[in-house]
């Protein structure tokens, strides 16, 4: 789920790029490209925090290990 945060900040990216749209734009097609291409990168955003974690929890095996996460990680 988004924080606050992220949501202004998208819903401010969706706006901004319907002030860049171009005569004959279809607004709809623009926004759901946006929403997608946001989706897309924060999907691989996570896919990436969640390798290098991975790999930080793989090099301690067998020792205790305490784990935190914030926010929406």
């Amino acid at each position: 789920r988004p924080t606050a945060v992220n949501l202004f900040w998208a819903l401010n990216r969706m706006r901004d790029r319907l002030e860049r749209m171009k005569e004959g734009d279809q607004p709809l097609a623009v926004l759901e490209a946006e929403a997608i291409s946001i989706h897309e990168s924060d999907r691989e955003a996570n896919l990436t925090m969640a390798q290098l974690g991975m790999e930080l929890i793989r090099k301690q095996q067998g020792s205790p290990q305490n784990i935190l996460t914030h926010c929406n990680t």
